[in-house]
Order: C-alpha cells, then structure tokens, then sequence
C-alpha cells in the first residue's frame, strides 16, 4: 500500500503563518468581498484550513485567479485545496449549499449576522444530507484508488 499525506506534526502557529499567507495574495483580489475559515484546527498535521471566499456577484474565474492558494501551499500541508467560492447573494443560505461550522471572518467584510438560522428540524435533515455526500464521494475516492492501483 502506498501511503499518500501521511500526517506531520505542524504547530498551530504555522496554520496562522499560512492563512497570513493567502491573506496577502488575496487582498487585493478583484470582485473579493469577505474573506472567512470554517471549522477547527483540532488536530494540527491531520486539520486542513479551510476557506469561504465571498465574491461580488458579477467577479468573474479571470477576475479572482489571486484567491487560488498561494505556491507551495498544498506541500505545506495546511490549505489542500482552494476556497470554496460563493456569490454574496447565496452566503445567507450557506448552510443550504455546503456543511459549515465554527465560521470565522478573517478579512474584509464581517458577514456572520448574514447567515440565516437554521430550525431543528432542517438541521438533522441537513446533516442526514450530508452524510449521503460525504460517503458517496469517499465511495468514488475509493474507486479511483482501486481503478488507478494506488
């Protein structure tokens, strides 16, 4: 078997190095709006960072290249991947669109009072939704790993 990622020990402060990071490259981001982390580093080496990117309704791809991560991030092992990208006009249904926890702003506008409460009821249905997801894309991460021999 062919381990791929295999965990690192990374301190908490190298996770606020990287989020320095892409701060600064994407600052100055045409269409940027907000910039937010989601979740918890709970346990650094195995956390990712994970990031919402706010955009004017109009940005374009061409117009928000600087909100891709930044050189060497992947390797680094804190930002695997790139924000997920969101038009301001659907942040207040976030929880509709992307399973979200423990949002944080960390640049440009506060949007937090923006998102719209959730009842119970579509709470555990949400989740349930979730899960469905989760697993059906770990289902077909698995088949890829065994198709390609990894």
């Amino acid at each position: 078997m062919k381990i791929i990622n295999q965990p690192q020990f990374l301190s908490k402060k190298a996770y606020d190095d990287e989020l320095s990071l892409y701060l600064q490259n994407a600052e100055d981001s045409e269409g940027l709006i907000s910039i937010l982390t989601m979740g918890s580093v709970g346990a650094p080496g195995l956390s990712d960072l994970d990031l919402i990117c706010v955009v004017k309704e109009d940005a374009k791809v061409n117009t928000v290249h600087t909100l891709d991560l930044p050189k060497g991030a992947q390797e680094r092992g804190i930002l695997l991947h790139g924000p997920i990208l969101i038009p301001k006009s659907l942040f207040s249904n976030l929880h509709y669109i992307f399973p979200v926890s423990n949002l944080i702003d960390c640049s440009g506008e506060s949007l937090l009072q923006n998102i719209s409460p959730v009842s119970n009821e579509e709470e555990k249905s949400l989740a349930l939704a979730y899960l469905v997801d989760f697993t059906l894309s770990r289902l077909l991460q698995h088949s890829v790993v065994q198709t390609k021999k990894i």
